[in-house]
């Protein structure tokens, strides 16, 4: 399985990738990428939310977790405006989801975007709808609160 992270302006840096599954997490009435190379093989999904500590809601997680229960882990992109916040903290929430353990998705989630920071409230409800406190425990724990992957 293989993750990449960006800013919605990267996508098209990904084309080469053989992506499989694109994960745009955009703020309200973006316009989806229209892009040559993403096309009907390219399953792309988009939850729409905007990067603030209030804005994320229980709802947004269940629809990324409806969304990842339908994917094969292959090769995904995630995306957001910058790729510094909702995409990480939704790779982190997959990666979690499908399995792995909250460090080693930590970990991956830093390979693919070292700079980017995850938004806490997202990580925060999708601990609590997984019902695996370490999902937020280890995030805070690495980061104290002020993530620096």
């Amino acid at each position: 399985m293989n993750i990449y992270i960006c800013g919605r302006l990267e996508v098209d840096n990904f084309k080469n990738k053989a992506i499989t599954n694109i994960i745009g997490i955009e703020d309200p009435n973006t316009p989806k990428l229209e892009l040559p190379w993403i096309n009907e093989t390219i399953q792309y999904n988009r939850v729409f939310l905007y990067d603030t500590s209030t804005d994320p809601k229980i709802e947004h997680i269940r629809d990324l977790l409806r969304i990842y229960s339908f994917i094969s882990p292959t090769n995904i992109l995630f995306h957001c405006a910058q790729g510094a916040n909702r995409s990480p903290a939704a790779a982190y929430i997959f990666l979690c989801y499908k399995g792995i353990s909250p460090p080693e998705a930590l970990k991956k989630v830093a390979e693919a975007r070292p700079w980017g920071v995850g938004n806490e409230t997202m990580i925060k409800l999708a601990s609590k709808e997984l019902n695996n406190p370490a999902i937020y425990k280890n995030w805070q724990d690495k980061f104290g609160g002020k993530p620096k992957w």
